[in-house]
């Protein structure tokens, strides 16, 4: 059986519909709904309550006005792909802790998937939304209960999925493909497949063929990363310009982003997000950017000398460790299959070098350690937990001169 997460992996993620409503239902519908999922993400409210609440602020409206916000001709074309695993024998089942029940159902209809679950979405004669029902979908152990009700004695489980909220699923399955999975499902997935087609996954399950990795993307991607070691120098000839610098090209890049989920694009901004994401950041809101300018704006902010060892740290050790994590299979650790202990090595002995060259030994090499370890242990977004730990232990082994 082959157990598929509807949205993330058929539909786009919550971030994209929740823009495109923001139109008719107003910044502050925006607002509201955005820390619902923010708080969620934290792990400070449990997920049936922000989808109970998104529900109930939508009271009144059409469900069919919901859908109008979604690209339905790429779903289309995904129902399609997983078709083929149906023709090839595998059973399928579709599993959504957010998207309506009506919506689920009908797409596992045109899959040949043997049932689909989503949220029971109540709604009128004219069909307005009146508010939510049962919620198994989106409890604790909802979805393994869901999935236990089809599985055969003696049958594997596979699950594609993109989100950690799916992690509970591992209960059940023998095999996690993360689809342009979050760090979190990355560190535990089995197999990863990026992009903006099921095509490999289906190639891997029918033919046994592996997922390429884009590395021209990689590469790309990487070298951005990197690059950001060439505020060190400008610091020491301007820290406040470069404070500024940093703060102005986050506020303009979320703006970018924003504009780009609309279908409007920016020039040179949208471009480069194009070329360098990754199939989830392309299929939504890109938040790594934020993440590594926030880490950046951590640095910066310190006293000297511990900027220029906290931008070499997260540029250069970080970026690094990245592209080796990337290119070879290497030694995983136990904890986190996407991280390998190559890339932790060449990350700290490229931020240890650069950093010897702007620190004394001692808070040199503590930085670059702490760092690298932020990173081997993180499974999620680590940028921020890398400069924070590379600051952290520098201050403790040599302080600030």
């Amino acid at each position: 059986m082959v157990v598929i997460d509807v949205e993330g992996v058929l539909l786009p993620r919550k971030a994209v519909l929740l823009l495109r409503l923001a139109g008719r239902m107003g910044i502050l519908w925006l607002l509201r709904n955005a820390l619902r999922g923010l708080v969620y993400e934290l792990r400070l409210k449990r997920l049936e309550e922000v989808i109970r609440g998104f529900y109930e602020d939508l009271r009144g409206m059409r469900l069919a006005e919901i859908l109008a916000c979604y690209d339905l001709s790429r779903v289309e074309v995904r129902l399609h792909e997983l078709r083929t695993l149906s023709e090839a024998g595998y059973r399928l089942l579709l599993v959504s802790s957010g998207a309506p029940q009506q919506v689920v159902e009908e797409m596992a209809r045109k899959a040949g998937a043997e049932a689909g679950y989503g949220v029971e979405v109540l709604l009128d004669s004219r069909g307005r939304i009146l508010g939510v029902g049962d919620l198994t979908c989106a409890e604790e152990g909802g979805k393994v209960r869901l999935v236990r009700k089809h599985v055969r004695e003696g049958e594997k489980v596979i699950v594609v999925a993109d989100d950690w909220n799916n992690l509970q699923l591992r209960e059940v399955s023998n095999f996690l493909i993360g689809f342009n999975p979050d760090s979190a499902v990355a560190a535990k997935a089995d197999v990863i497949v990026e992009g903006d087609s099921l095509k490999p996954v289906i190639d891997l399950l029918t033919r046994g063929v592996k997922p390429r990795r884009d590395t021209r993307r990689i590469m790309l991607r990487k070298a951005i990363h990197v690059a950001g070691v060439l505020l060190a120098p400008l610091y020491a000839v301007s820290p406040e310009a470069v404070q500024a610098l940093v703060a102005s090209a986050a506020a303009l890049y979320a703006v970018a982003e924003g504009l780009r989920i609309l279908g409007i694009s920016v020039p040179l901004i949208t471009d480069v997000v194009k070329a360098a994401a990754r199939g989830r950041e392309l299929a939504g809101f890109a938040l790594s950017p934020l993440a590594y300018a926030s880490g950046m704006m951590m640095a910066v902010l310190a006293p000297p000398p511990l900027p220029a060892l906290g931008i070499i740290v997260l540029a250069v050790g970080d970026g690094v460790a990245g592209l080796i994590n990337s290119l070879i299979p290497g030694h995983p650790y136990p904890h986190n299959k996407a991280k390998k202990v190559e890339g932790t090595l060449a990350g700290f002995t490229a931020a240890a070098t650069l950093s010897l060259l702007v620190a004394e030994p001692a808070p040199a090499l503590a930085a670059a350690g702490a760092g690298m370890m932020a990173e081997a242990l993180a499974t999620f977004e680590d940028d921020i937990l890398v400069v924070l730990a590379a600051l952290a232990l520098a201050v403790l082994v040599g302080g600030p001169s």
